[in-house]
């Protein structure tokens, strides 16, 4: 933990002794004093005079530096790092097919899976990514179309036994998620992108 959480709790423990010693000596002495609730601006003196010493203080007190303890600087990062992503993410050019199943940044969603992450980038074994580095004279498949991460996880007869059911739009993001967490599922896009990787070496 950072030294400044560390002064900071360490402050809070101070005020709270000293809180909690003032408390004992006035019980020691109920006869003369006691300590009650009492409701704000209702024109109690004794209340009223606490409230503007209290005024005073802050408007001509010494000032007090108390460092944010680390949980709050851990959330404030947190917040700016994910806004600052999600105007990247909305207003980049780049990733736009990724967009249509992840809408929006997540810390949340996470996966290890690299077949995920090519299915997804479209940077693995298929003809049209091969294409795009001139080791595969054409985009086209055996079959005729053309052969991206699509092609082969919902479409491809090459691919037939593995095949998934082809998400409508707004349903990208669940399907996605769905994926990830469900084995069999996972299993066969894994068979189908081996699959591919088979036919196109």
């Amino acid at each position: 933990m950072p030294s400044s959480s560390l002064d900071y709790d360490s402050k809070l423990r101070d005020l709270l002794l000293i809180a909690l010693t003032i408390r004992e000596k006035l019980t020691t002495y109920s006869d003369f004093y006691s300590l009650h609730w009492v409701r704000a601006h209702i024109g109690d003196y004794c209340n009223e005079i606490a409230d503007f010493f209290a005024k005073l203080a802050i408007t001509y007190g010494e000032k007090k530096n108390f460092p944010a303890p680390q949980s709050h600087i851990v959330m404030t990062l947190k917040n700016k790092l994910l806004s600052d992503w999600e105007v990247w993410w909305s207003t980049c050019n780049n990733g736009i097919w990724v967009q249509l199943y992840i809408p929006r940044p997540n810390l949340s969603f996470y996966t290890n899976s690299s077949f995920i992450t090519r299915f997804l980038n479209g940077h693995g074994p298929f003809i049209s990514y091969l294409n795009r580095f001139n080791l595969k004279s054409t985009n086209l498949y055996l079959c005729g179309s053309v052969g991206d991460a699509d092609h082969y996880v919902f479409s491809c007869p090459f691919t037939r036994d593995f095949h998934l059911k082809c998400p409508v739009v707004k349903a990208k993001p669940i399907w996605l998620r769905s994926v990830c967490e469900n084995p069999y599922l996972h299993s066969k896009l894994i068979s189908s992108i081996l699959t591919a990787r088979k036919i196109n070496q």
